[in-house]
């Protein structure tokens, strides 16, 4: 259970204070003066300690934390109250590391860490809907052998066939264990120098994870379960030093952009060495002209045996801190954080006691970062340093609640709302079904297929002009290559009768974008295909949906492979199209493309029309995939001229779900983006408007595990609870579920 000590109470009063002296405390003098950190310690456990994860592992959309003790077990407690539920009472000692991921892809997490033995890989079953039962049962199955003990670990797809793999360091060996099913693994060893100290990811940005050991890595090759993985040396610094032991040769690392170049750097510590001078080092990414990658050092800080060494933005200024904490061999063992500004480190002291392999985490979901350690391995408590720069009753006028409401059997392109069976409640639509609305969000959200071929959802409108709502979509499942259409005609109450009578346009293999409107001949629906499409393409709707042909046409040649939004940009009465950084003047039968400027790096993927800066024209919103900027491009009075590129935010998972809509309730435009590729966790973040689009509030309405949740071609504000403001709802690619955000403000 969460309690303060007397003790804790006053240590922490003292480091927190701005006076040198309060309470009879000394600042020590080995730490700089120590200024107002706001962070509050909380024990969960006062009897326990260990490694910790963190993650929702009861389901209810609010942050747990795991433990893997030394002697007493596995277990989790649950927020808010810290009760403690086990998950198995027996276990070996040893093991330096846990991680929560869903390894049967089932929509909750398991446990990955040891069991019998210190050094063998097990996953723990999530009991799924009875996690929160105290006795709920968690199935043990082996992942792989490991041989030595476990020092760190990583779960993550390796090799890219959509099941998360494990990368485990040993001393002197990487294990790595594909996924074959979750009761069936295939091992590889790599043989490495004897240490401690890995992390993995896209070290080069080559779509790929790599493996980052103390002062090296290697490189993801094209068959990671039989090439080779070639070594390049960082700093030899990690891997040559004097002493002998893995102790003295020990490493945390972590991977991260602290220069926000869009370039990962690395981040090293001396996990357990003694040396007063040994520096926390900051590998910044410098690539050659002939695609070789150099680094150029920066000291962070000093702090020896720092075995727990986290990177976060936890001042949330927009740039990245080091958190760093010393173990043992010293009576002062202090957690310091180093704020980044502008690439110098401010050192402030946030705790005196020590931790062990702590990590950092939104426990309180309030939008800051907390953390949470125990004193050691063996020693307690478990304990949380909650983050107080904002409170969770202070993030911002919205509030929102995250409900799971299906798992989708495949990739959905689109999700869109709209009232199917005529109740006056708002469906959902996505794939190959639509959910019919229980008339409350945490409801049972039932699906009902339109039948075959209709596999794949494009949009939602009443093409048949009969006051309800039909769908079109294309034949082909989930991702798949397929430029074959359907649609599926409404009876009014949910019942569908699908149709073929379509042309096929294009030759795509799936859709990014559309749009539908009366382009000057009829209604069309406009097509853009993800790749191979050959231009944008049109689906006219005929007067007889049912009996005549929809026919096809190729509207242009230019094309930007992702989104598309209608709007009247030149204000002269027709609609035309936005492709991303290029737009579509409307000259029936015509079209002459426009460009309204270039984005920094990667390329346009979601884009929509709004007046942002209330002056009374459609303004550009563009968010990007392969790069993190969110932009918005200021209309001039001639929109055949460059348009203004303003810089709204810079969003780690990239921009592959955006959206507008005034969701304040203050009368101008804000932006929605949910994260697809974050480093550890997906967020969806409200973008703020605040001065008609010159300055930008972000706020984080979301944060869950890359493994649960991403957002692709979702996160579309929607009124779905009819209360009269906007909820969001949302679909993943990586994790193929169907999300609604409900608005609680």
């Amino acid at each position: 259970r969460m309690r303060k000590t007397a003790e804790s109470a006053l240590r922490i009063a003292c480091l927190l204070s701005v006076a040198a002296v309060i309470a009879g405390c000394e600042t020590p003098a080995s730490s700089d003066a120590p200024s107002q950190a706001p962070f509050t310690y909380e024990e969960v456990d006062r009897a326990a300690a260990g490694r910790v994860a963190i993650g929702d592992i009861d389901g209810d959309g609010r942050n747990d934390i795991a433990l893997h003790t030394w002697t007493e077990g596995i277990a989790w407690y649950r927020y808010p109250d810290w009760e403690r539920r086990e998950i198995v009472s027996d276990i070996a000692k040893g093991g330096d590391e846990i991680q929560l991921a869903d390894i049967d892809r089932d929509g909750d997490l398991d446990l990955v860490g040891v069991w019998e033995t210190n050094s063998d890989i097990y996953w723990y079953e999530n009991p799924g809907s009875s996690a929160g039962a105290p006795a709920a049962s968690w199935k043990i199955t082996l992942v792989g052998k490991g041989g030595k003990e476990l020092k760190d670990l990583s779960v993550i797809d390796l090799d890219g066939d959509g099941r998360l793999d494990t990368v485990s360091r040993h001393h002197d060996a990487i294990k790595i264990h594909f996924q074959e099913s979750p009761d069936d693994w295939v091992q590889r060893t790599i043989d490495i120098t004897e240490r401690e100290g890995m992390a993995v990811g896209d070290l080069d940005s080559d779509g790929d994870a790599d493996i980052v050991l103390n002062g090296y890595w290697l490189e993801h090759p094209a068959d990671p379960r039989g090439d080779p993985w070639v070594r390049h040396d960082i700093d030899s610094l990690w891997f040559e030093m004097q002493g002998g032991g893995w102790r003295d040769n020990g490493a945390r690392v972590v991977i991260a952009d602290l220069d926000a170049d869009g370039r990962e750097d690395v981040v090293l510590s001396a996990s357990e060495r003694r040396n007063e001078d040994w520096p926390i080092a900051w590998y910044r990414q410098t690539p050659a002209q002939d695609g070789t990658i150099s680094w150029e050092q920066s000291v962070v800080g000093y702090l020896p045996n720092a075995h727990t060494l986290q990177v976060a933005d936890f001042d949330l200024d927009g740039d990245l801190d080091v958190l760093a904490c010393r173990l043992r061999d010293s009576d002062f063992l202090p957690a310091y954080i180093f704020y980044n500004e502008n690439g110098e480190w401010r050192r402030v002291q946030i705790l005196e006691g020590g931790c062990y392999s702590g990590k950092v985490g939104d426990i309180d979901d309030d939008g800051d970062m907390d953390f949470i350690s125990s004193r050691t391995w063996a020693d307690p408590p478990v304990y949380i340093l909650r983050n107080t720069r904002r409170s969770p009753d202070q993030t911002g006028d919205l509030k929102m609640k995250r409900v799971q409401l299906d798992v989708l059997p495949e990739r959905a392109m689109f999700v869109e709302p709209g009232d199917i069976d005529g109740d006056g409640a708002l469906d959902l639509v996505a794939g190959e079904a639509w959910w019919r609305n229980p008339g409350t969000p945490e409801g049972e959200w039932k699906p009902t297929r339109f039948g075959a071929p209709l596999n794949s959802a494009i949009a939602v409108r009443d093409f048949d002009q009969d006051g309800d709502l039909d769908v079109l979509g294309t034949q082909g499942r989930g991702a798949e290559a397929n430029h074959r259409f359907a649609w599926a005609q409404n009876d009014g109450q949910g019942g569908f009768e699908v149709f073929t009578n379509v042309d096929s346009p294009g030759a795509g293999d799936f859709l990014q974008g559309r749009a539908i409107a009366d382009f000057g001949s009829g209604t069309e629906v406009i097509l853009s295909w993800h790749a191979g499409g050959g231009g944008l393409h049109a689906l006219r709707v005929p007067a007889d949906p049912a009996n005549g042909v929809w026919t096809a046409r190729k509207l242009s040649p230019t094309t930007q492979d992702e989104d598309l939004s209608a709007g009247d940009i030149d204000r002269d009465g027709d609609t035309d199209l936005l492709l991303g950084t290029i737009w579509l003047r409307n000259e029936a039968p015509g079209w002459t493309a426009f460009k309204i400027g270039e984005v920094s790096e990667g390329l346009p993927d979601r884009n929509s029309l709004a007046d942002i800066d209330l002056d009374g024209d459609l303004d550009a919103v563009v968010s990007l995939e392969n790069g993190r900027e969110v932009y918005w491009f200021e209309a001039p009075p001639d929109p055949t001229a460059p348009w203004a590129q303003h810089s709204v935010a810079v969003v780690d998972g990239q921009g592959f779900s955006m959206d507008v809509a005034d969701m304040d309730g203050d009368g101008d435009t804000d932006i929605l983006v949910g994260e697809h590729r974050g480093r550890e966790d997906n967020r969806v973040l409200l973008l703020e408007n605040r001065d008609k689009g010159r300055a930008w509030t972000v706020l984080e309405i979301d944060r869950g595990s890359k493994d649960i949740i991403d957002h692709h071609n979702g996160t579309q504000a929607v009124d779905i609870d009819g209360d009269g403001d906007p909820d969001v709802v949302s679909i993943g690619w990586y994790n193929p579920k169907l999300w609604l955000y409900e608005n609680r403000s």
